[in-house]
């Protein structure tokens, strides 16, 4: 298969300016903030064995959940929901 005319080929940089460009023609609304309070708790999301590990780290001062996406390649700490 032939290379195509260079001359007529965009370039990363112009599709990087037209991509900014395009972004920057899109309205953004402000969202609002909202108070948290943990009260002892934290969720943990993500892949299995980072979210376990995370979670592994922190059930000794907090009540800890995980959602992982995917599996783990550790066992549940104790105290890990």
């Amino acid at each position: 298969m032939p290379d195509p005319d260079p001359s007529s080929a965009i370039t990363s940089a112009d599709a990087r300016a037209q991509a900014l460009a395009a972004a920057a023609a899109v309205a953004v609304t402000p969202t609002s903030t909202v108070d948290f309070v943990s009260q002892g708790r934290v969720l943990i999301l993500g892949p299995g064995t980072a979210a376990l590990t995370a979670a592994g780290r922190l059930c000794t001062t907090l009540q800890v959940v995980v959602l992982a996406s995917g599996p783990a390649a550790v066992p549940v700490p104790a105290g890990v929901t």
